[in-house]
């Protein structure tokens, strides 16, 4: 007995009992029908169109099979996504290394490092420093709304910090009462 994963496209998804109708891409003229859906699988991937990857626990029974995964279909557009309110992790980026001025310095995060367009928040580790000053304030978030601040305490002492920042129109702001430096590494968005 010899297990195998074979490519597929969603017909229908049945949320109440988890499982779904695929056609197998070999075979496009005969579904396969109650085929469970992992766990993991998120009800919104399972869009009618989308590709999935199916296991066969035995490849010669075909009613013992499961859909590990979904992924967007090239011909369909239909293209899993996350749930609202989900984290993605991607591999840390950093998005911003330099000198701030006194006032507000805007970054876009929308684009960068695969951050969709339509992210509401991204996921940030901050290192701030002032050399100029014994204490200095940095504000984090949206055009006027910070969700974060960051206080020096001391001269030249470096606070890091991580924070969720929501995004407006992609973008977050970052706020200094005085004249500082700051580092900001993306590491996850919330859709």
């Amino acid at each position: 007995m010899a297990q195998i994963i074979k490519r597929g496209f969603i017909a229908s998804f049945n949320p109440a009992t988890y499982t779904c109708s695929i056609y197998l891409l070999e075979a496009q003229t005969v579904t396969l029908d109650n085929v469970p859906v992992a766990l993991h699988v998120d009800n919104t991937s399972m869009l009618t169109g989308a590709y999935c990857a199916v296991l066969f626990f035995d490849e010669h029974n075909l009613n013992d099979a499961a859909v590990i995964a979904t992924y967007a279909s090239p011909t369909s557009g239909s293209i899993p996504a996350y749930k609202p309110g989900r984290v993605a992790f991607i591999p840390k980026y950093k998005i911003y290394d330099a000198s701030l001025p006194v006032g507000a310095t805007t970054v876009t995060a929308a684009g960068v490092s695969n951050i969709p367009g339509a992210a509401n928040a991204v996921l940030c580790n901050i290192a701030y420093i002032c050399s100029s000053s014994a204490s200095a304030t940095l504000s984090i978030g949206p055009t006027g709304a910070p969700t974060c601040t960051m206080n020096v305490q001391a001269t030249n002492k470096e606070i890091d910090m991580s924070c969720t920042v929501p995004l407006s129109g992609g973008q977050f702001v970052l706020n200094a009462s005085i004249a500082s430096y700051a580092t900001v590494y993306i590491y996850g968005y919330i859709m």
